[in-house]
């Protein structure tokens, strides 16, 4: 409602003070409490590895926080957990001193996965993926490819943060041909080639493999072309010759 009554106004204005007032302050306000439930949920369930590395009261302490200080203008669960994201990284108190930037990091990894998964493409997914590779095929990255460094190791349900001494690894998240989430580890030459992709839409595999070949390189482009393919992360179309 673009202009609502005066009356109605200030109803939710008093509504919304007091869902912020701490706990001792609600006088039993079950509205406030179903508010920080429902972000309770879209919080654990939207980062479960990021909410692993905290207590059960800390979690609540974050969402107090987040509740009390962050004005949030969209309440749709996918926009609640983009909210909390933005308020964990501009509201230093939120983490109460528990929190490292590993923390942080891994909570924007999760995030990302998380707009993968809800992210609206025009491409067909469950046509990206051809079995055999040719070289004369052009090829694309998955639109719904996005590429992370982070400073840890993924696991199926766990996740090992690196130390400071150690570099950090770069993941690529994507929607595969199933609509499901992949998160995939990439070395170097990988971050490279798909770069190349991006930049210079419908390389064959023998141009990328002609780049690859002037900077010195021994790597088999098409060897890792088919290997992506399989994956989802890359697709090669198969370009068809006109003759007059």
């Amino acid at each position: 409602m673009l202009n609502p009554p005066s009356q109605m106004l200030a109803q939710t204005e008093r509504l919304s003070a007091m869902i912020r007032l701490p706990n001792e302050h609600r006088d039993g306000c079950r509205y406030s409490e179903f508010i920080r439930d429902n972000v309770f949920g879209v919080v654990t369930n939207t980062f479960p590895l990021f909410s692993a590395q905290f207590s059960h009261l800390q979690l609540e302490q974050m969402i107090d926080g987040f509740v009390a200080k962050h004005a949030a203008f969209e309440a749709e669960f996918h926009h609640i957990a983009s909210e909390f994201v933005q308020f964990v990284q501009k509201d230093e108190s939120a983490s109460s001193g528990t929190m490292l930037l590993q923390h942080l990091a891994l909570l924007e990894y999760e995030w990302v996965t998380f707009c993968v998964e809800i992210d609206a493409v025009s491409d067909n997914l469950s046509d990206f993926y051809r079995k055999e590779v040719i070289e004369s095929d052009s090829l694309q990255v998955n639109p719904t490819l996005r590429l992370n460094q982070v400073p840890f190791l993924l696991h199926q349900d766990s996740v090992t943060f690196l130390t400071t001494d150690r570099h950090s690894v770069f993941y690529g998240v994507f929607r595969n041909q199933e609509q499901h989430v992949v998160s995939q580890r990439l070395r170097d030459i990988d971050i490279a080639l798909i770069q190349i992709l991006i930049d210079q839409l419908d390389l064959t595999s023998a141009q990328l493999q002609q780049r690859v070949n002037h900077s010195n390189i021994r790597f088999n482009v098409l060897g890792w072309v088919q290997h992506f393919s399989e994956l989802g992360l890359i697709r090669s179309n198969f370009q068809e010759n006109n003759y007059d």
